[in-house]
């Protein structure tokens, strides 16, 4: 694939007849730029008829599908578009025009302007309010683990080939796209939008699919779980000392009574931390070995143009 000015990147799973009315519409925005542009389309093993309109839509020069085999989740559609993608600068952006495409020239004018990130921030989410909860919850936990700010972030980015690049040489299977961005510390400019409700569809970014986000990034980028069982086992063992001391001291002063209860509590008490300690260490094992087995991120079934 030759060079181009602006490449767009879009995964897609699920997303039915409005596809492709949506895909015309983000292609009219590029289109105002007068610039070489080519769109990729991910399809993530959808099972509805998403690669059926991806497939008309490929009758475009400016359009290429890729077909997974099965799904493999929208990381891995991301970085298979990145690897594919051969422009100076490349947007990442969802299917359902949640991202406004009405953003893409003002991102494309700071890219410009000499920034190597131009990152897209939600001002306000059209969610529940126990969906905001969970989500600010989600923030505020892996900023105080990984030291990352992606308050009301998304993967709606506009990155330079330089920034590109660099991401390419990231070897882990486990990725995460957002963050990675943020972690490479290059010079970033943010522009605010509001998030349009869907015409079609539901989300498909559940409770489960969050909670899997959350553990894969502070795996990922902290080691502050492992550095938390260490102290509460230096607590509990301060107290343990303690609790051996009067237990002595009681002894020799003849105050010794029977601690059944006591013993019991302490056996729940250290089993407990025990067990959570080897839960936090056997998340990071289990990355470690998905990571060792060096098995590829996704598998393509077959691609258009």
């Amino acid at each position: 694939m030759d060079c181009v000015e602006l490449g767009v990147i879009i995964p897609v799973y699920n997303e039915g007849e409005g596809l492709y009315k949506n895909i015309i519409k983000i292609e009219e925005y590029i289109k105002k730029l007068n610039i070489t542009y080519n769109i990729i389309l991910v399809n993530d093993g959808s099972i509805d008829n998403s690669w059926s309109y991806i497939e008309k839509l490929c009758e475009s020069p400016h359009i290429k599908g890729i077909c997974f085999s099965r799904n493999f989740g929208k990381e891995a559609a991301v970085f298979a578009g990145l690897r594919s993608i051969n422009a100076n600068a490349t947007i990442v952006m969802d299917a359902d025009l949640q991202h406004p495409p009405s953003l893409i020239s003002q991102m494309y004018n700071e890219w410009k302007n000499g920034y190597k990130i131009i990152e897209a921030v939600k001002n306000e989410r059209v969610d529940s309010w126990f969906s905001k909860q969970r989500a600010s919850i989600y923030n505020k936990l892996l900023k105080n683990m990984t030291g990352l700010d992606l308050q009301n972030s998304s993967d709606y980015k506009l990155i330079d080939k330089i920034v590109l690049d660099n991401l390419l040489t990231f070897t882990e299977v486990n990725t995460f796209y957002r963050a990675m961005i943020t972690w490479t510390g290059l010079p970033t400019k943010q522009l605010f939008f509001d998030v349009n409700e869907r015409d079609l569809g539901e989300s498909k970014f559940t409770l489960k699919a969050l909670i899997k986000l959350a553990i894969q990034g502070i795996v990922s980028f902290s080691s502050i779980p492992l550095q938390i069982v260490s102290i509460v086992g230096f607590l509990f063992f301060l107290f343990a000392i303690l609790l051996g001391a009067q237990t002595i001291f009681n002894y020799y002063n003849g105050n010794a009574v029977t601690g059944f209860t006591t013993v019991i509590l302490l056996i729940l008490i250290s089993g407990s931390v025990t067990l959570l300690g080897l839960g936090i260490i056997g998340l990071y094992v289990s990355k470690i070995y998905e990571e060792v087995k060096k098995r590829p991120q996704y598998i393509i079934l077959k691609t258009i143009q």
